[in-house]
């Protein structure tokens, strides 16, 4: 079994609205394409920004943003329900690897 991380195209719902059309998300600062991985980290495949998924930010509807400028802190349930939303595609083992990895405060 790899140890690679394995990441996949961050197209969700808003968390607070999983009934909201699912987009691809972007990172705020280059417009690059997100990624989430099952190590709990989200990362941009444009620039080298790679994070836990806790410390990035929401700043507009399907944006995320590694700084916090006037932003809404990402919590457990948003992270929690865009990797949901994922494990469609993903599947079962990664959702429950990243949960695990999940390093709440």
């Amino acid at each position: 079994m790899s140890t690679e991380p394995q990441y996949y195209d961050l197209i969700a719902s808003l968390p607070e609205d999983v009934q909201s059309e699912k987009q691809q998300w972007l990172h705020h600062s280059c417009g690059g394409n997100l990624q989430i991985g099952n190590n709990a980290s989200i990362r941009c495949d444009k620039c080298p920004k790679e994070q836990p998924a806790l410390s990035w930010f929401m700043t507009e509807p399907y944006q995320l943003s590694d700084t916090p400028p006037e932003a809404k802190e990402m919590d457990f349930s948003s992270v929690a329900s865009l990797a949901g939303q994922v494990a469609g595609q993903a599947g079962k083992t990664w959702l429950s690897s990243f949960l695990t990895h999940v390093e709440i405060d």
